[in-house]
């Protein structure tokens, strides 16, 4: 799978990044610009990282066309479009647009990407202003809205838009080590299209049924701790001893039992001490819980039949890994996204 991104330009020297296949074009040198985030990344880090934590296979070609001079010129942006189709990529991130009057030149080459069967997602104005492509009707466009339901995002088929549910927590970047939340459209957009990226070639976007199918499915949803708080728990957890942690748990007050991951392989419960009783995995670093993946695998798919449900506080496991459980009956609520 080729992902091509058109952003700022990066570094990308975090842990997360080893061993991703990452190749730059650099129209735009530098990322002077982009410092003003008081964030630890550039735009493009963020956004090539949701990418690659929903698709870890994934080959992305980023072109970058906002450097030093923090410029984004219509130029720039077809030049790139052009580009990553000659790249022969399959799918076209753009979390940024354009704020202006109908561009014809730029949709022509959305057109021609689309008869090259290239997807293009791309982010909507987060000031609610009309932004090319993500208006055009030949790109799927990303959004929010806010929805009483518990949905991440649902389809809008007559204007061929994403919309991303703004009252459920936005993006996290837990795999980047950092704890705050993103708020914006173009991090919806990179998550989705690294969610879509997965299932490119295995149906035709044209139907949109595929994508129909994951927004009904159990998996495109958030869960509110407050619906679980009074299940009877086991708790995983890498900081059993840490006050913090112990305060934490308190809030669930039919907790059973803490586990802590270093003693993971001596869980030995058997189906009577689980019985009615809800796993709670609370692992607090990315990097750990990779670590240890098969051993909680094991726990989630040697144990769940006795589950009453299963949580997990931080995003561990992202759509497609939740949506493989689900497809052995074993749903994982999540608490972010």
């Amino acid at each position: 799978m080729k992902i091509g991104v058109i952003d700022t330009d990066g570094i990308f020297n975090h842990a997360f990044f080893k061993g991703k296949n990452i190749k730059i074009i650099r129209y735009n040198h530098g990322i002077n610009g982009v410092k003003d985030w008081n964030y630890n990344f550039t735009h493009s880090e963020y956004i090539c990282s949701s990418i690659l934590q929903e698709n870890p296979t994934a080959e992305i070609i980023l072109v970058s066309i906002i450097g030093e001079e923090h410029r984004k010129k219509g130029v720039d942006f077809i030049k790139a479009l052009y580009c990553l189709i000659d790249q022969n990529v399959d799918i076209i991130n753009l979390s940024l647009g354009i704020e202006s009057i109908y561009y014809e030149e730029l949709f022509r080459a959305c057109e021609y990407a689309k008869s090259n069967n290239i997807l293009i997602i791309a982010s909507h104005s987060n000031n609610g202003n009309m932004t090319y492509p993500a208006n055009f009707n030949n790109v799927i466009g990303v959004t929010t809205k806010p929805s009483e339901s518990y949905k991440l995002f649902n389809y809008d088929h007559e204007n061929n838009d994403i919309y991303y549910n703004s009252t459920l927590p936005y993006i996290s970047y837990f795999h980047l080590n950092q704890y705050n939340l993103m708020i914006g459209n173009s991090f919806v957009t990179a998550k989705i299209t690294g969610i879509l990226s997965n299932f490119i070639g295995d149906c035709n976007f044209d139907d949109k049924n595929l994508l129909i199918d994951l927004i009904n499915s159990p998996i495109n949803k958030v869960t509110k701790y407050q619906d679980y708080r009074d299940e009877n728990f086991i708790f995983i957890t890498n900081r059993s001893k840490d006050p913090l942690q112990l305060k934490y748990i308190e809030e669930y007050p039919n907790c059973k039992m803490i586990i802590d991951i270093n003693e993971i392989e001596y869980f030995k419960a058997d189906g009577k001490d689980l019985e009615g009783v809800s796993l709670f995995i609370d692992i607090n670093s990315y990097k750990l819980s990779c670590e240890i993946r098969s051993k909680l695998n094991n726990i989630i798919k040697n144990k769940w039949a006795v589950y009453n449900s299963i949580l997990s506080r931080y995003p561990h496991y992202n759509f497609v890994e939740r949506l493989g459980f689900y497809k052995e009956g074993i749903t994982i609520n999540q608490y972010l996204f």
